[in-house]
């Protein structure tokens, strides 16, 4: 396979391979066609998460940047690792801009004779502000992820205050 020459645009056949879960998605895409870059610089602080209730939607991806970990119960005997826990080191750390974020916790066991069900799953939706400061949106439970549009009812809850 021979590689395109350096900083010349990359070629992605086809287009829809790419899955934004945000609002103004067919903006973004159209955008990155014509430019092949996305300024996330600019771009993450302005996007929203798109209402998780529509059809064909994936309910892992409930942020604009979404972090997906799995963790498996037969190769780790430390304690599960809840998502709302790992929000701290994402603090600690100062590596996240401003935006609305979300950490999925997926839970397996690779030992073929045990099932793990959907029960210790779990997940984190938050917000970095402008500040660094950090907002936890959500942390339901994973049987209720498809059920409600939790960014939308933060927001409305903020602009009522």
């Amino acid at each position: 396979m021979k590689l395109p020459p350096k900083n010349s645009p990359i070629r992605i056949f086809p287009y829809d391979n790419i899955e934004l879960n945000i609002s103004n998605s067919q903006e973004l895409l159209d955008d990155f066609k014509k430019t092949q870059k996305i300024d996330t610089t600019g771009l993450l602080p302005i996007l929203i998460p798109s209402d998780p209730r529509r059809e064909n939607y994936n309910i892992r991806y409930v942020g604009v940047v979404n972090f997906l970990f799995e963790f498996d119960m037969n190769k780790n005997k430390h304690p599960i690792p809840k998502a709302k826990d790992l929000i701290e080191d994402f603090q600690k750390s100062g590596v996240l801009t401003k935006g609305i974020y979300n950490i999925d916790m997926l839970v397996d066991d690779s030992n073929p004779d045990h099932f793990v069900g959907w029960d210790y799953n779990n997940v984190a939706l938050f917000e970095v502000d402008e500040n660094g400061k950090y907002t936890i949106i959500a942390n339901p439970k994973y049987d209720d992820l498809h059920r409600a549009y939790y960014y939308g009812d933060y927001e409305a809850k903020k602009n009522i205050k």
